[in-house]
């Protein structure tokens, strides 16, 4: 299920939710694009990822973890492309 938030007729928020009610994935927009922060969930409310868009495109640090919110993993993206900087962590650290 999906429950979107509208201002003056332009969606600004995004609420995604598992098949059980949690909330799966919380995103922003402007201008009918994804703009700002991004976040999912595990379906104990944990977070699994999160980072930022720019007119729709993936941008700056975006980090995912593990179930147990240990690091797994950062990468950095440009312009919606992912760069060359990535660092993988094991999941005891």
């Amino acid at each position: 299920m999906v429950i979107s938030k509208y201002e003056n007729d332009k969606k600004v928020e995004s609420k995604y939710f598992y098949t059980t009610g949690e909330l799966q994935r919380l995103e922003f927009y402007e201008h009918d694009q994804k703009n700002g922060q991004s976040k999912k969930f595990y379906r104990d409310g944990t977070v699994m990822e999160i980072g930022e868009y720019k007119n729709n495109d993936k941008t700056g640090e975006w980090k995912w973890y593990y179930k147990e919110s240990n690091l797994r993993e950062v990468t950095h993206y440009v312009n919606g492309k992912l760069t060359l900087e990535c660092k993988q962590y094991h999941k005891n650290g």
